[in-house]
């Protein structure tokens, strides 16, 4: 469910007064919801709980690592439907397009998983959704986020 909300560790966040609104291209006609854009306090809390999860993660094994990474592999695959129809709708993209990207950005972390990445490497990563597809890094965000400790 995308609720236009910043995703902060644990917690979500709306308490941006400014918002805006992704764009279907194809229509011109806005998406619901309206997405608040983060405070510097929010930017800070996340630098913050970065910091924190550094250490454990630092000192977590590069096997266990390795399977938080499949973990989200595996809910972002759960998530496909919700993800790839949103992206669909913030792209006008043909769906057989966005499908095919979302194999192969799957496919891609897949293979992180098993290589290197950020997170493999044990650092904490804070991530600026994509303005144009506020609702579509919302759900990925909510996929990832299901299968972190922090």
């Amino acid at each position: 469910m995308i609720r236009g909300a910043q995703l902060i560790g644990r917690a979500e966040t709306a308490s941006g007064e400014a918002t805006f609104a992704a764009v279907n291209p194809v229509s011109g006609n806005a998406l619901a919801p309206a997405f608040h854009e983060a405070t510097a306090a929010d930017v800070d809390q996340a630098l913050l709980l970065a910091r924190r999860a550094a250490a454990a993660m630092g000192a977590s094994s590069l096997s266990d690592r390795g399977a938080l990474l499949d973990r989200v592999a595996e809910s972002l695959e759960e998530g496909r439907e919700s993800i790839v129809s949103r992206c669909q709708e913030e792209t006008g993209y043909p769906m057989e397009r966005v499908q095919g990207e979302f194999a192969r950005m799957l496919g891609l972390w897949t293979t992180f998983a098993n290589v290197v990445s950020a997170l493999a490497a044990g650092c904490p990563v804070v991530v600026k959704g994509h303005p144009s597809h506020p609702g579509t890094s919302e759900l990925l965000g909510r996929a990832i986020a299901r299968e972190s400790d922090c």
